[in-house]
């Protein structure tokens, strides 16, 4: 039913975002491979996104108050595609543009900046897929549903880290993420566009 659509629709929307983006170690590490800084830029890139989901969670009781959770889930997923897509923007500026100093502090910066708000914009988007998740899917389908949420969740980045390396290898280091963020903002047009009734969904009327 569209009840269960919904449910389908978080899940592989969430499973292709994770996967197309590489959002593990590999934008970490093409960032300290590009912008130089070794171990201790590898270790601050893989720690901004997260980052950027624990802060905006310190701050998330707005989320109560939004009731077309669907059209936030959009909005954010928006965010953080283009956020992947200006993270290998601004490693082809720096490719480009290297630095002549050894570490590329200011892209360094910027790709903290553009990978936190990408983790913020994933963390309201993981509060909105979990209320819709617990209420809009039927009792008889929750378990299962949740079970491929949570087996996109763990697995997704993994294959997009894969993905990434690959892709960078074959081609430019800055071309997966924003190849990654591009068919990201693909996927969600797509999904939006076969699936309506997620984009209306009313918290306050847990149905399509």
């Amino acid at each position: 039913g569209e009840t269960v659509s919904v449910g389908k629709t978080v899940s592989v929307g969430s499973g292709s975002a994770l996967t197309v983006s590489g959002r593990g170690w590999a934008p970490a590490t093409l960032g300290a491979v590009t912008l130089g800084g070794g171990v201790t830029t590898v270790g601050v890139l893989s720690a901004t996104f997260a980052a950027g989901a624990m802060f905006i969670s310190l701050f998330s009781g707005w989320t109560g108050g939004v009731w077309r959770q669907g059209a936030a889930i959009v909005v954010v997923s928006y965010i953080y595609a283009a956020s992947i897509a200006v993270a290998g923007v601004i490693l082809l500026a720096a490719v480009i543009w290297p630095s002549h100093h050894g570490t590329n502090t200011a892209a360094i910066v910027a790709l903290v900046i553009t990978l936190a708000i990408g983790g913020a914009a994933d963390g309201v988007s993981a509060i909105f897929r979990g209320a819709i998740l617990l209420a809009a899917v039927p009792d008889a389908l929750r378990g299962r549903v949740q079970s491929l949420f949570s087996i996109i969740v763990t697995g997704g980045p993994r294959v997009g880290d894969v993905v990434t390396g690959a892709v960078a290898s074959v081609f430019a280091i800055w071309s997966p993420l924003v190849a990654g963020g591009v068919a990201m903002l693909l996927v969600i047009w797509v999904l939006v566009r076969r699936t309506p009734s997620f984009r209306e969904y009313d918290r306050d009327d847990p149905k399509p």
